[in-house]
């Protein structure tokens, strides 16, 4: 992971090795500006090597993603009441009340909201300088995972490390290209920034109307200013105010570390900055699909595993009945482990051997009622048994008629003597002959 900061008037990468800096003109002049130059080959650092080169020899043989981060001079904050939209504008309609209050094209702009329980804010950039490094990146290999603020990016991890209060004003100084010193100031409500301004560089005269400015805001909340380590320059003290000392190379490198896992406040890869990345408008929602199938899946798998628990239960408790139940019945037996085959065998047994033979049903004979349905047969009809089934009372008869009038006649006596006969059912087989079928059973 690399950290790759566009600033003021250089660009900077910085790496777990060090970090290194490029400057947009000939023998590493900082007072040219990188605005407009035909970067990232001009971009050169001490040594005369570009950008290009460099990051074409980082990505040999090694597997890399970077960070991106706009120094403060290419950033705009927003509140809420300087748009015309509301916290349920749409990403585009938010460009364009962005281009309202903004010197930039709605095309140019990439803007990112900050929402809390009482303030909303936006930062708001110009694409046109950090587009063509954010694609130096990725057509080198190096997948760009977000594109922040500078200065918020420092600010969220020192909030996440330091003891600063979730409400207050805080100083952090700024080193400017041009030459000298200069300082940021943000409003901090709930931890996160409300406002923010780039403070003069010079010979500080901010610094005595600074009580003016933050009572225009808000008097009673404190402020915090963080020092440099000593050695190195730093601002001078504002009266009053808590003092934090911080190192900014240590705040990168810990930044750097923890991105993957600590999103930015305001991430600005989106539109012409996140092109190369085609599964950027579907990634939340396939994350959302991802992470809803597993949820199901879990909720499968538990209410699965309940209710195979309760039919073990149940089968548990229905085992240990029937080995009661077996000891009752068969005293002085040892109760064997496939119990429901020897309680159905001895249910057989018990059956096949009982002395009591008044109560078993003695079965039908199928011979009186095949003589009855044949000695009530109609005189005068021609028939032909093709099959004839009993079983205890009922029967069941395919027979070969000549004609469908006999199919009637053969019922109508079957039924004068005491059998109840459906419908009978004819199918013609020949021209002379047709089959019938009869389903009845004995009444008397």
């Amino acid at each position: 992971m690399m950290l790759v900061r566009l600033l003021d008037q250089a660009v900077e990468v910085v790496t777990q090795e060090g970090s290194t800096r490029w400057f947009a003109a000939e023998e590493n002049d900082p007072a040219t500006a990188i605005t407009d130059a035909p970067w990232p080959d001009e971009l050169r650092n001490q040594d005369g090597q570009t950008i290009r080169q460099w990051i074409a020899q980082r990505t040999e043989g090694r597997s890399e993603s970077a960070a991106v981060t706009i120094g403060s001079m290419d950033c705009y904050l927003l509140s809420a009441d300087m748009l015309a939209t509301d916290a349920g504008s749409s990403y585009e309609q938010l460009k364009f009340a962005c281009e309202d209050v903004l010197p930039i094209d709605a095309e140019q702009i990439e803007v990112a909201q900050s929402t809390t329980a009482t303030h909303r804010t936006l930062v708001a950039i110009d694409t046109s300088r950090a587009e063509p490094l954010v694609d130096l990146l990725e057509q080198n290999g190096i997948p760009v995972m977000t594109v922040t603020p500078d200065s918020m990016l420092v600010l969220q991890q020192i909030i996440a490390c330091r003891p600063v209060p979730k409400s207050c004003h805080l100083i952090m100084p700024s080193p400017s290209f041009s030459g000298g010193l200069t300082g940021e100031l943000f409003t901090l409500k709930s931890g996160r920034p409300v406002q923010w301004r780039l403070l003069p560089s010079g010979d500080h005269p901010w610094i005595e109307s600074l009580p003016d400015t933050l009572a225009d805001d808000d008097s009673a909340l404190p402020v915090v200013q963080l020092h440099a380590p000593e050695g190195t320059a730093s601002l001078p003290a504002i009266p009053g105010a808590t003092q934090l000392q911080f190192d900014v190379s240590g705040v990168l490198n810990d930044a750097m570390l923890q991105i993957r896992s600590h999103r930015p406040w305001f991430d600005l890869r989106r539109g012409v900055l996140a092109r190369h990345d085609r599964l950027r408008n579907v990634r939340f929602p396939l994350r959302c699909f991802a992470l809803s199938t597993l949820i199901a899946l879990a909720l499968i798998a538990a209410s699965v595993w309940f209710k195979t628990s309760q039919l073990q239960q149940q089968s548990d408790v229905a085992y240990q009945a029937m080995r009661q139940e077996f000891k009752r019945t068969f005293p002085g037996q040892r109760v064997p482990e496939a119990i429901v085959k020897r309680m159905r065998s001895e249910q057989r047994r018990a059956l096949g051997q009982r002395a009591d033979v008044s109560q078993v049903e003695i079965p039908t004979s199928a011979m009186p009622i095949l003589l009855r349905l044949l000695e009530s047969m109609p005189d005068g009809v021609s028939f032909a048994i093709e099959s004839l089934r009993i079983r205890e009372s009922e029967f069941v008869a395919d027979l070969r008629l000549d004609d469908y009038a006999d199919a009637t006649a053969i019922a109508d006596a079957w039924v004068s003597e005491g059998f109840r006969i459906q419908p009978p059912s004819s199918a013609r087989i020949t021209r002379q002959q047709v089959r019938t079928r009869f389903e009845g059973n004995f009444a008397p």
